[in-house]
């Protein structure tokens, strides 16, 4: 006997939502644009009605009696399911969605567009509410993450979908196969025919720029053939919400102008077509040298066409595209923060080598705001290994915090903690449980050293940074950083959680606070780090633990800021800093001098240019 569904009728706001708020905040950090548009209809939502079967929305209606499907019948579900394995087979180069939201059609179409490694899926939604509804009943952060799609929401239709292919120098697809796909809640043949018209509108819009592609690759190919000897001309790419790679690389362009010398930097999209917009900007710039962040180069650069600078701020025992770029090219230019990172480099084929110490990428002093005028503040990222730690076995978990305490003596990084472990004998039951968290982290497990040489690294971030935090918590401490602090706080401290702080405004939070706290990790083991030149930069005071590479020469403890080693002695020093406000008037006033006189991007820059010369 089947069981009877229940139907039942109530207003948006009654329903437990349980997604909306994570998905438009994945949405805030991958698509910032994207974010804005759709917070301007939530208040709509209000307006509306759900009908849920079984307790489950599967239709909405507003007061004009406009509809939306929110879970398409299973017969229309199962005709996409039979779409989806014909277009896998096709493998087209360019896939466009039409009207399918954000909802349990495009999570099916995640599930088949994984697989479909060289295709460009472009969604096209003229309706933000279809969006907001659909986001409302499914946990979509996956497919906000995966970057595999590129948007092209709201109205007119032509108008947003030829801006998406513009931007996303989607037209050096054109003259390849492309596919269309209808939502089963686009069925009417005059829906069809508007979604169709506007793509074949669109492209005709872009045909000059699909001409033009023959001739700018033709142009491209002529100059991919020298190299000049001089350096006049930089490029790099980037996506505008990567927190550290990209004001990085714009802080050294910067740098290099002071010296006459032309930059560019295209800035890319999330997804697939980021290749595609980095390849167009490279293309169009024509530069004599490029410009890379931590691994040897992952864009289409040919042998010989570029000269190439990467400079590596990250350990380079954990890069993660050995198998796209295994070694460094042998006239590369290879510049490195730490000098523990030198033996490694050359191990993995870079010849040419610079120091290239860290630098401020602030560029301004901050303004003092009262709603940021927080006791103590730190910024950073930490992970939450108190339930890792408590799934281990007792003597595995002794081994790991054994190796851990081992590898802070040798103050090598993480290229000595893969030395230590390559001479224990690892349990399987520890590696199983290390592979599992590496692979959580995005990282494909290999060899058991990286990957525990990983996950001390961890542990290295989580033990340093929560015992400094839960000794600070009393005196006013307040965190900004990824979501593993809120757990760690706990209900008590739940108002001291901030999440992530935009870019554009930590000049005046490190300026606001009485005092800024930092903590370095094995990632830069000897070195000072870029947190360290911001805090000063913006005229904070900062209290830090100590690193080799603080001198007279340098960020020197006792003039520039204060150091601390123990959590007692950062209590001691936080506690006396509070009370003392001429002490930290001079700290602040001391540092931030240093970094105008030693720290700036062109103190950095010279260092490229004298290479070159």
């Amino acid at each position: 006997m089947t069981a009877e569904k229940s139907y039942s009728r109530i207003p948006y706001h009654q329903y437990s939502n349980f997604y909306l708020g994570n998905n438009l905040d994945t949405l805030k950090l991958v698509e910032p644009a994207l974010y804005q548009y759709l917070s301007s209809y939530i208040n709509q939502l209000e307006k509306i009605e759900l009908l849920l079967i079984d307790n489950i929305p599967e239709k909405a209606r507003d007061a004009e009696n406009n509809y939306w499907t929110l879970k398409p019948p299973e017969n229309l579900i199962q005709a996409l399911h039979t779409k989806l394995d014909a277009i896998q087979k096709q493998k087209p180069s360019l896939l466009l969605l039409a009207g399918s939201g954000y909802g349990a059609e495009l999570t099916l179409m995640h599930e088949f567009v994984q697989n479909l490694t060289e295709t460009i899926v472009v969604v096209v939604e003229h309706d933000p509410l279809n969006i907001l509804l659909a986001m409302s009943i499914c946990d979509l952060r996956k497919i906000l993450l995966s970057g595999i799609i590129t948007w092209s929401i709201g109205e007119p239709i032509v108008e947003t979908l030829t801006k998406a292919i513009k931007d996303n120098a989607l037209f050096l697809v054109f003259s390849n196969n492309i596919e269309m796909l209808f939502s089963s809640t686009a069925q009417d043949q005059s829906t069809k025919n508007q979604y169709i018209q506007g793509f074949q509108q669109s492209i005709q819009e872009i045909a000059e720029w699909c001409k033009n592609k023959n001739a700018i690759t033709a142009k491209s190919t002529e100059n991919l053939n020298r190299r000049p000897d001089n350096l006049s001309h930089v490029w790099s790419a980037g996506s505008p919400t990567e927190y550290t790679a990209t004001p990085i690389l714009l802080a050294i362009h910067r740098g290099l102008e002071a010296f006459d010398i032309q930059s560019a930097f295209t800035f890319l999209p999330c997804g697939r077509s980021r290749r595609l917009v980095q390849y167009y900007g490279q293309m169009q710039t024509n530069p004599d040298a490029i410009l890379f962040l931590n691994d040897p180069t992952r864009c289409y650069v040919p042998d010989g066409a570029f000269h190439r600078i990467t400079w590596v701020t990250d350990d380079p025992s954990f890069r993660k595209n050995y198998q796209v770029a295994p070694r460094y090219d042998a006239e590369e230019l290879v510049l490195y923060a730490d000098q523990t990172y030198k033996e490694e480099l050359i191990r993995q084929g870079a010849q040419r080598l610079k120091h290239f110490p860290v630098f401020a990428l602030l560029e301004r002093e901050g303004t003092f705001k009262q709603e940021l005028a927080y006791p103590l503040v730190f910024v950073g990222i930490t992970w939450n290994m108190a339930p890792f730690l408590s799934s281990l076995k007792t003597q595995d978990r002794d081994l790991l915090e054994e190796t851990y305490a081992e590898g802070l003596q040798l103050k090598t990084g993480t290229s000595g903690l893969k030395a230590l472990w390559s001479q224990r004998e690892i349990p399987a039951s520890l590696l199983t449980c290390a592979a599992q968290l590496y692979e959580k982290c995005g990282r494909r497990h290999q060899e058991a050293s990286e990957t525990l040489a990983y996950v001390v690294y961890m542990l290295d971030i989580y033990h340093r940074r929560w015992n400094m935090t839960q000794a600070l918590l009393p005196l006013g401490l307040h965190v900004y950083g990824n979501y593993d602090w809120k757990p760690l706080l706990g209900d008590k401290y739940a108002d001291r959680y901030h999440g992530f702080i935009p870019y554009h405004q930590l000049a005046d939070l490190y300026r606001s606070a009485q005092v800024v706290i930092g903590i370095h990790s094995l990632q830069l083991p000897t070195a000072i780090n870029i947190r360290d030149c911001d805090v000063l930069m913006a005229g904070g005071c900062l209290l830090s633990d100590p690193v080799d590479g603080m001198s007279e020469d340098a960020i020197l403890a006792g003039r520039d800021c204060e150091t601390a080693t123990t959590t007692a002695e950062f209590t001691e020093k936080a506690a006396l800093l509070l009370n003392d406000e001429d002490r930290r008037n001079q700290l602040s006033t001391n540092g931030r001098q240093t970094i105008l006189d030693r720290y700036l991007p062109h103190h950095r820059a010279k260092i490229i240019v004298d290479a070159f010369q």
